[in-house]
């Protein structure tokens, strides 16, 4: 995923806010992600901490995103790092 995604994926987070309920991120398809898609993520996870809803990532999420994520310093955006199944 990369920036010509990014207001695509903004739309939704925008929508997954408003609906006020668990979100749980499958990266199974993923291959890589860019910077514009961690900004997108970073405004997802601070908006559902306003709510108190939680952000979980579901199994399979590929070790090169992960590692980006984390070299980043953004391996947080993805909710608890126990829950990291890759």
């Amino acid at each position: 995923m990369g920036v010509a995604h990014a207001e695509q994926l903004r739309a939704t987070a925008v929508e997954l806010c408003a609906q006020r309920k668990a979100v749980r991120i499958d990266w199974s398809g993923a291959t890589q992600v860019d910077a514009g898609i961690a900004q997108v993520l970073l405004s997802l996870r601070a908006g559902l901490d306003e709510q108190n809803i939680s952000l979980s990532i579901g199994p399979g999420i590929p070790p090169a995103i992960w590692n980006w994520l984390t070299t980043a310093g953004l391996s947080d955006i993805l909710g608890n790092p126990e829950q990291r199944q890759g």
